[in-house]
């Protein structure tokens, strides 16, 4: 039997999707939350000294879309056709996209940078109509199934982001 372990920071954040595909695959897995003081100790040890990773029976894959990709077509969730599984690339680059724009808007929310959130949430608005623009054509497009892509179980995790999130603020 494979042993999966995953390890990342003690939140959702990039290692939301892995844990979502290990659930609906029924998978059981090792999900090893931890510190940033414990991210610091082992950086080394790891592909590219940061987090999500995943292990695979002792061999480490980095970065979160390697990892999301690499579940899904192990647990049959990538798509159908190879025509599937390449929007369903598409989609989760474009989302990745969508998060950089973003980063510095949460990162100021959460205190980690300075920054004006009032003009940084003005810079993200663009970015989130653009990707919810795209996401809605998609929707239409399959509006019979409910997925982004056709019979995909994958299309169905990207969901709109939280736009309750622009409102929320940490002062």
């Amino acid at each position: 039997m494979v042993h999966y372990k995953l390890t990342y920071l003690n939140g959702r954040g990039l290692a939301e999707c892995a844990r979502q595909l290990f659930a609906l695959a029924d998978q059981q897995y090792e999900d090893v939350r931890i510190s940033r003081e414990q991210l610091t100790s082992i950086k080394e040890s790891l592909p590219f000294g940061q987090v999500p990773v995943l292990e695979v029976d002792g061999e480490q894959l980095a970065e979160s879309q390697a990892i999301n990709r690499y579940l899904a077509r192990t647990f049959g969730f990538a798509g159908k056709t190879a025509i599937e599984e390449a929007i369903i690339n598409s989609l989760a680059d474009q989302y990745a996209e969508y998060r950089a724009h973003l980063l510095p808007y949460f990162l100021a929310l959460l205190g980690f940078v300075p920054g004006d959130l009032d003009e940084l949430k003005k810079e993200t608005v663009p970015a989130r109509n653009k990707f919810l623009g795209f996401l809605t054509k998609f929707l239409k497009k399959n509006s019979d199934s409910g997925r982004l892509v056709t019979r995909s179980l994958l299309g169905s995790f990207l969901k709109e982001p939280k736009s309750e999130a622009f409102s929320a603020r940490k002062r």
